[in-house]
């Protein structure tokens, strides 16, 4: 199994965040980003502060229905955007 550098990693998924807090990359995307890369994320430890928020939040996306999945997607973007402006 090959394992991506830790900085690479959250460069590609700060630079999906980035996209996702501004509009422009769906909410599948920024959950694609996040989950496809949470083996190497959490390769030091346990994710915390932001991802953490972002992880749980697109965790409440996934598990919503109706009018609270649009309010989580809008809680998950709030999260991404300075986040994604830290790339």
């Amino acid at each position: 199994m090959t394992t991506i550098p830790s900085d690479d990693v959250r460069r590609a998924v700060l630079a999906v965040a980035r996209e996702f807090g501004t509009g422009s990359a769906t909410v599948q995307d920024m959950w694609a980003a996040l989950h496809g890369n949470l083996h190497d994320l959490c390769r030091e430890g346990p994710l915390t502060g932001d991802y953490l928020d972002l992880f749980n939040a697109l965790e409440r996306w996934e598990s919503s229905i109706g009018h609270d999945r649009d309010n989580e997607v809008g809680s998950a973007r709030a999260i991404a955007r300075p986040l994604g402006g830290s790339a």
